[in-house]
């Protein structure tokens, strides 16, 4: 069984990435605005925070509260579209449920739209595959990619259908020419389409979703959902002691795709820097 360590190579491509920031001739700013209180959130911002510092980008939190009304967030949003020196920004996920999401993601300019959401960017993707490849996505092809785990041919099965990850997950490897069939919580008998997977993505947040039960012979299994335990830990959706001795590679959580998902994100912020 193969570990695949998103956090190590992660590591081992922040230097040059921090080089490649170094020959703008103008330090990038990334703009997270985010919503309300919400514990994971705190740990996702704070962790691109952390890497931002360690490419030399700045990372700018406009953080306004729950009472905020959409107007106030989506003003915050196009004064960074208007701000030459905001590069990349980011609507940090999930908004409170009283928030019209898609018209607050589609505020951001296309060409700032670092995590590949707005409706531009989507149908770039679903078109051509030319869009901002969404983070998430595109972490998931890098870790396979390192790891030499081909994805031509190859029947993918995503458990998650979110606009997040699931989705475009689903469009970026179909661009990729992988067989994919998507699953979710009105999907029955899980385990029979689960089983068919050459590569097995879990997306959901469910502590312990996959099991054994859900698994096939030598598949490689990429462990996307993330859980806060009560003692501060995280889980992912992967009972991952139970599986691992079934496949043939699996992702740890922590230290799979959460790291490599800050690397990529940072990534895209390079690419549109560049333009």
């Amino acid at each position: 069984m193969i570990l695949l360590e998103g956090k190590k190579i992660a590591d081992e491509k922040s230097e040059g990435l921090k080089n490649e920031f170094e020959k703008l001739d103008y330090k990038s700013t990334l703009l997270i605005v985010r919503v309300g209180e919400d514990k994971a959130s705190d740990v996702y911002v704070s962790k691109k925070v952390e890497f931002g510092e360690k490419v030399g980008v700045n990372v700018e939190v406009a953080h306004l509260p729950e009472t905020a009304s959409e107007e106030e967030i989506i003003s915050k949003i196009k004064s960074g579209n208007e701000n030459k020196l905001v590069k990349g920004i980011i609507v940090q996920l999930p908004l409170p449920a009283n928030f019209d999401k898609e018209k607050i993601i589609n505020a951001i300019d296309s060409e700032k739209d670092v995590d590949g959401l707005t409706a531009k960017n989507l149908w770039k993707l679903m078109n051509d595959g030319s869009g901002i490849i969404p983070a998430t996505a595109g972490a998931v092809d890098l870790l396979l990619k390192e790891y030499s785990i081909e994805v031509s041919g190859k029947h993918v099965v995503i458990v998650g259908d979110s606009i997040l990850v699931g989705k475009p997950m689903a469009i970026h490897f179909l661009n990729r020419d992988a067989t994919v069939t998507i699953c979710h919580d009105k999907t029955r008998d899980l385990a029979d389409f689960t089983k068919q997977a050459d590569i097995l993505i879990v997306a959901v947040g469910k502590q312990n979703l996959i099991n054994s039960f859900h698994i096939g012979k030598d598949q490689v299994v990429i462990d996307v959902g993330i859980s806060r335990l009560d003692d501060g830990k995280v889980a992912g959706d992967v009972d991952f002691e139970a599986v691992k001795g079934l496949v043939s590679a699996i992702t740890p959580v922590p230290g799979g795709i959460g790291p490599l998902n800050v690397f990529y994100l940072f990534e895209n912020l390079l690419l549109i820097s560049k333009k």
